[in-house]
């Protein structure tokens, strides 16, 4: 009997302890898409239940210089949307988990995505930025 309470106990802990820690967005964003220089916009995407989930939609678009993220690291300036071309591309959807937002891991992404190779060394990148 006494190891079922013991169990019990800790399932019930455990169920608690998650439930705390759920989905808790960060409300402050890190910085903006210009800070790196990319070009977006905002999209709010309405679920069927009505929730809207704020999103930033990045078009496909030139890698920027190392010396060109910097200017925008140091001086950011929301630059003007438009699409390379008329080319199809596919859509990469990104959902990141229950931490943090949706600015936390942007620079990663967009180092993958755009194929910049040196983004170790960028303030992005670093503990003061």
């Amino acid at each position: 009997m006494l190891k079922t309470t013991n169990t019990s106990l800790v399932i019930v802990l455990l169920a608690v302890a998650t439930s705390v820690q759920a989905i808790k967005p960060d409300r402050t964003y890190r910085f903006y898409p210009e800070k790196l220089g990319l070009i977006y916009r905002d999209l709010e995407v309405v679920t069927p239940d009505q929730l809207k989930i704020k999103t930033w939609f990045y078009p496909a678009q030139d890698s920027l210089s190392e010396e060109e993220i910097g200017k925008y690291w140091e001086n950011p300036v929301k630059r003007p949307y438009a699409v390379l071309d008329t080319a199809k591309r596919p859509t990469i959807i990104i959902c990141n988990g229950d931490a943090g937002n949706m600015s936390w891991q942007q620079y990663s992404h967009a180092m993958v995505f755009t194929a910049r190779r040196s983004w170790r060394n960028s303030p992005a990148n670093t503990s003061s930025g």
